[in-house]
């Protein structure tokens, strides 16, 4: 009698290759609607001919990294967040190296800004949000800071 489970019979490395054929896919200009889907091969794919596989290390670091923020628990994302943050500026050069005119959004700034604020820490919020946007990359920090610092001004 067979095993129903779909990898109930197979070795462990053709189990990992079977599960590894998720997508995700992250909108890098929400404004635009542009999205990009990183494959299991590493390869980012775009309709232009940019790949992460040809990408600056940087480029690299960051998608690992937010890679590795969604997919671990609340309590170890802080940590990986501050990772991203540090290497933040030289993942914007490389983007820009690789050609990007915009950048993408930036995980580690948007989880610290939301644990800050979920902390009711607005000062935090609002200087993690600045620096993001002092930065660069996409998203919508003007709506947090005003936000916060209403917030901030009903507190207080």
């Amino acid at each position: 009698m067979s095993c129903l489970w779909p990898f109930g019979r197979r070795k462990k490395k053709q189990r990992a290759q079977a599960e590894a054929t998720v997508t995700v896919t992250y909108t890098i200009a929400p404004t635009v609607g542009t999205t990009r889907t990183m494959v299991p091969d590493d390869t980012l794919r775009v309709s232009d001919s940019w790949t992460l596989a040809t990408s600056p290390k940087s480029v690299k670091t960051h998608f690992a990294l937010w890679e590795k923020l969604e997919a671990a628990p609340a309590s170890k994302q802080e940590s990986i967040a501050k990772d991203m943050v540090r290497q933040a500026p030289d993942a914007a050069k490389g983007f820009r190296k690789a050609g990007w005119e915009d950048l993408p959004t930036h995980g580690g700034f948007r989880r610290l800004a939301i644990n800050a604020e979920k902390a009711k820490d607005y000062r935090t919020a609002i200087s993690v949000s600045q620096e993001a946007m002092r930065q660069g990359w996409a998203g919508d920090w003007e709506k947090r800071i005003e936000r916060c610092q209403a917030k901030l001004a009903k507190a207080g």
